[in-house]
């Protein structure tokens, strides 16, 4: 495990698109870069004709949080698994406005159901998918 800080980032002054995943991977802890091993995320982003350098990267948490184990199908939350790690969440939640505040995005792209329920306050991932939703004070 991992207590190494992963900060958002752009590579644009003035990024318009903000992306934000649940946690940084082993992978961007060990490069010191969010989204450092996203092939996927890279080809759905060149299809819908975004420039990944020219958003704004960050993460709910700027710090690696484990995975949930499998037990049988049950997946732990990732707030119990944050806490568990020693990460407090509503600390990296609170950045995560001020980054939104600072970024003033037009959109906010939140990669899986944690980052919507953080950003929106929506639980299911199913019912909100595709959807143009209010959030963090921003629409």
């Amino acid at each position: 495990m991992s207590n190494r800080y992963v900060g958002g980032f752009s590579q644009s002054s003035s990024p318009k698109i903000m992306i934000v995943c649940e946690a940084p991977t082993l992978t961007d802890v060990a490069s010191n870069r969010l989204f450092s091993n996203s092939r996927e995320l890279d080809d759905l982003l060149r299809d819908a004709g975004i420039t990944k350098s020219l958003c704004y990267l960050t993460a709910v948490s700027k710090y690696y949080v484990p995975p949930s184990p499998k037990k049988g199908g049950y997946k732990t939350p990732f707030s119990t698994r944050a806490h568990e790690a020693g990460i407090d969440l509503q600390s990296c939640v609170d950045e995560l406005q001020n980054e939104i505040n600072q970024v003033k995005p037009n959109l906010i792209i939140g990669i899986g159901k944690t980052a919507l329920n953080y950003i929106t306050g929506k639980k299911s991932l199913d019912d909100y998918r595709g959807s143009i939703l209010q959030g963090m004070g921003c629409k």
